[in-house]
């Protein structure tokens, strides 16, 4: 990979960690509670209120971070350049 798309890549997370930084600043501001992303992503996955997709949705969010997980750490043969 270039030096140009380590940097733009680096600006797109430093980006994103930044807007999540400030929605989550601003989140626990509110004097409700509920609005962090966890709250948010608890709520979407039908964990807290339980909901009837509850074990689908915690189902989904453990395959996706096991996904994520291989993908990143096992090598696929796919790597150009390296």
């Amino acid at each position: 990979m270039s030096k140009q798309a380590d940097r733009v890549w680096a600006a797109w997370l430093a980006a994103v960690g930044v807007s999540f930084g400030v929605l989550e600043w601003r989140a626990y501001r509110r004097p409700d509670y509920g609005h962090t992303l966890t709250a948010t992503s608890k709520r979407w996955l039908g964990i807290r209120p339980r909901r009837p997709w509850r074990s689908a949705g915690i189902a989904g969010l453990v395959g996706a971070l096991a996904w994520l997980a291989v993908h990143i750490v096992v090598d696929g043969g796919q790597q150009q350049g390296a």
